[in-house]
């Protein structure tokens, strides 16, 4: 009876229900910490994939930055050797840049309005008023006066010099010399021999200063000294003295340092073209914390930079113990081909004075004229000038990050499959011109100089009428007397006709500053403002005082230095690119004696390879040999605008930051009267993007990111 009381008591009953709410209760609590943890972790997983896609687009810009530092200073390099070739090479002319004070030759061409003539004296064509007549060649034209200390040096003025031994001669009858008048005429004669081997050097001189304006393949001195040696020795030992030979060393050691147009611009080019290979890595289908580890520890890690610092970014932002790093998986969804660069290159002649010995000794029977010159235009071939963009797409980077999520309560061992997608951009910059032409860069004279009524190029050569010439602002350009005049001012020191070589060096930052003409079209490193910019901006490496020194220390930073290497991985022929570019150069068919210059060709390319090879073994090894101290990985280039440029107030160049700035607002950021567009900027940054945006700009996509909104 008493078990039947007990199996009939309803004692205890509430436990059971106690135990049931329980049990839902922990099943309703374990649901919401679960969807909690899990939403935790989606936000956490989306921005590790935001984080992941802010990173690559971050190293696209870096890399873009790069190539359009590069890419102006090509046109920077350019510029400086039209200074050269237009300033320099034509500072032996009389007045120059004034105008001629005498009557140009008959039938000359017209030049144009407010260009300068470069014209030179003739004493071939002559009046009754004027023994000789000025001679317009309308192209600069090199000539480097080779002179002694103190002593004036007319033969760059000249295209014909008087033989003054034959109208000496005329002076008497046939019979007529007299002992005195016979030596006197010996005199003559024997000035006139020096006079005509010191010609020959001139015109020697003048070809090695362009060439190596041009082709110029070494850094350090030691190249210079011993050509310069050689020719001295070879060519003017009866007609300078040691010291004057050394003065003259050291002058033309300063008018060609550094790297020529084609060896600077074919380095920059190199760089340019591995930026380029970096920028179309091909995207990874399943990136790993293992694999990121390999990569980082094997010599092609810098061809996997964007990646490793993308998955690098995506870990940083999960945690280890709700998401396992090493169950993480990064797949990046970018199209494989961001950008495609094509070099822009052009074709013009450098003319330059040769001035040929006679073969026999000027006396009284030969011409009427001693020293006789030539205007030769020197074919530059595929001039390298710069890059422009032919794909007209979209450089961005994208990934979709896949990952385990464990959970406190989830009954799963492995966890729940969990993946977000985030894509990004580069944007507010350019790497140049869209449009950017060989015109740019030329202009096509075909009304080029005569002399004797001869015309100096008939443009039937492969460069045609061209000849190197930059637009400054509107329809200026280097050839502008007023432009050339300005430079004067500051190569002189506003003293015509006293040069000083810091006043060249001066005029030279001067001519390749930025002009108005580049506003808008290049991305443009502005001038440092402060101590404080420097350190977190740019890296403060070398240093002047003075324009004709860049070793001195002193507040003023002069380069920028920014990861730019020649090669992807290491892996590229310095050698075999150099010959490749040498071969545009002087193509096959060069030889000697198919040139005015009596240049033999062949020989011309072995020693330009050998130097450029010379040179990439000091970018490996010596970089106190190397142009502004660049390595191999490292490039180094001089900031476009210096503090000690020129004075205020000067238009033909932009000095401020402000006047740059333009890479981010109004095509005609700089207007009149200094108005500047608004939020002028320079560089590129980054900003995140739909997939859906992404996906119209040509990214591959799948189903999945068809349907995804942000």
């Amino acid at each position: 009876m008493k078990i039947n009381h007990y199996l009939r008591s309803e004692k205890g009953q509430s436990i059971i229900l106690m135990a049931m709410m329980l049990v839902s209760f922990l099943m309703f609590f374990s649901f919401v910490v679960n969807t909690g943890l899990l939403i935790a972790a989606k936000i956490s997983l989306q921005t590790a994939a935001d984080a992941a896609a802010y990173a690559g687009a971050a190293t696209q810009a870096r890399e873009l930055n790069a190539i359009s530092y590069l890419n102006y200073d090509m046109k920077r390099q350019f510029k400086k050797f039209a200074y050269r070739y237009t300033f320099v090479g034509n500072i032996g002319n009389d007045g120059f840049p004034g105008p001629p004070t005498v009557g140009l030759v008959s039938g000359a061409a017209t030049t144009k309005a407010g260009y300068y003539t470069f014209w030179k004296h003739d004493s071939s064509q002559t009046t009754a008023t004027s023994k000789f007549l000025a001679n317009p060649m309308n192209v600069p034209v090199v000539c480097i006066p080779l002179t002694t200390n103190g002593q004036a040096n007319d033969n760059c003025l000249q295209i014909n010099i008087p033989n003054n031994a034959a109208t000496l001669t005329k002076m008497f009858p046939s019979g007529g010399l007299t002992a005195i008048t016979q030596q006197l005429l010996d005199n003559v004669i024997q000035i006139q021999n020096i006079q005509n081997n010191l010609c020959q050097g001139q015109s020697d001189m003048n070809l090695f200063v362009l060439l190596k304006w041009l082709f110029r393949g070494a850094s350090g001195n030691n190249d210079v000294n011993q050509d310069l040696q050689t020719f001295f020795n070879t060519v003017l030992t009866s007609t300078m003295s040691q010291s004057d030979k050394d003065g003259a060393m050291n002058t033309i050691k300063n008018l060609v340092k550094g790297l020529g147009l084609y060896p600077r611009n074919m380095i920059n080019s190199m760089r340019i073209e591995t930026l380029e290979q970096f920028l179309n890595a091909m995207p990874q289908p399943s990136v790993t914390q293992d694999l990121v580890t390999g990569w980082e520890a094997s010599p092609q890690a810098e061809g996997y930079e964007r990646t490793i610092l993308a998955f690098k970014s995506a870990l940083s932002n999960l945690n280890n113990d709700v998401m396992a790093h090493s169950d993480v998986t990064m797949i990046e969804l970018q199209s494989p081909h961001q950008i495609q660069l094509a070099p822009v290159t052009t074709n013009f002649n450098a003319y330059v004075q040769i001035m040929a010995a006679q073969n026999n000794p000027p006396s009284s029977t030969t011409s009427a004229t001693v020293c006789n010159a030539s205007i030769v235009p020197f074919p530059a071939l595929d001039a390298p000038l710069g890059y422009i963009r032919t794909d007209g797409g979209v450089v961005h980077y994208a990934v979709k990050i896949k990952a385990k999520a464990r959970l406190l309560f989830l009954p799963l061992k492995d966890g729940i499959d969990l993946e977000a997608v985030a894509g990004a951009k580069p944007f507010g910059s350019r790497i140049g011109p869209a449009n950017l032409s060989p015109n740019d860069f030329v202009e096509a004279i075909s009304n080029v100089g005569v002399i004797s009524t001869q015309a100096i190029n008939d443009g039937s050569g492969p460069a045609g009428y061209n000849v190197p010439n930059i637009k400054i602002s509107g329809m200026s350009t280097f050839f502008q007397q007023t432009y050339l005049a300005e430079l004067n001012n500051i190569a002189t020191g506003n003293q015509p006709g006293h040069f000083t070589m810091d006043g060249m060096l001066l005029a030279q930052d001067s001519a390749t500053a930025p002009n108005p003409y580049d506003v808008g079209h290049y991305n443009i490193i502005p001038p440092t403002k402060s101590e404080a910019d420097m350190k977190t901006e740019f890296i403060r490496y070398a240093t002047r005082s003075s324009p004709s020194d860049k070793t001195s220390a002193s507040a003023n930073p002069t380069v920028y230095r920014f990861y730019a290497p020649l090669y992807q991985n290491g892996n590229g022929s310095f050698k075999t690119k150099a010959a490749a570019f040498i071969e545009k150069m002087f193509p096959t068919g060069f030889s000697s004696g198919s040139n005015p210059f009596g240049l033999d060709y062949v020989k011309v390319k072995a020693v330009l390879i050998q130097e450029l090879n010379d040179y990439d073994s000091a970018l490996q090894s010596n970089l106190q040999l190397t142009e502004n101290q660049e390595s191999e990985t490292f490039a180094a280039v001089e900031l476009p605008i210096q503090k000690e440029v020129l004075p205020s107030g000067n238009r033909s160049w932009l000095t401020t930051a402000d006047e740059v700035l333009s890479s981010w607002g109004p095509d005609n950021v700089r207007g009149d009267g200094g108005a500047y567009g608004l939020h002028p900027r320079f560089g590129y940054s980054v900003k995140f993007v739909t997939m859906q945006n992404l996906i119209k700009a040509g990214m591959p996509g799948d189903e999945d990111l068809q349907k995804v909104s942000h």
